[in-house]
């Protein structure tokens, strides 16, 4: 193994990464398994109801959109890390980087 310590940005971002992808893909295998399961061959006359929209919709789509939403607030506020980015080098001015000299004052 390497013994290069890693940029810390580096790391929280991909510290980040992973956290974003296992949630979408928790959501995701939520949204969908529960809407295959219980979205399909239903007789329309069984049909529950939950706010008004049929009780599949609720649980398999609104409230875990409504969760989304709430982790993404609760990642934006808590999780994700502010790390200070270096400031880019000063820019030359333009006689200075044709030439490789300094600019002439007067």
């Amino acid at each position: 193994m390497s013994s290069k310590k890693l940029d810390p940005v580096y790391l929280n971002a991909r510290r980040e990464t992973i956290f974003v992808i296992v949630t979408w893909c928790v959501f995701c295998l939520w949204v969908v398994g529960y809407s295959v399961n219980n979205g399909y061959d239903l007789d329309p006359t069984q049909l529950k109801t939950v706010m008004g929209m049929p009780a599949w919709i609720f649980w398999g789509v609104a409230l875990p959109w409504l969760m989304a939403n709430v982790v993404a607030i609760y990642f934006g506020l808590k999780f994700m890390a502010d790390d200070p980015l270096e400031d880019p080098p000063a820019e030359q001015p333009a006689e200075t980087k044709a030439t490789g000299e300094e600019p002439k004052n007067g």
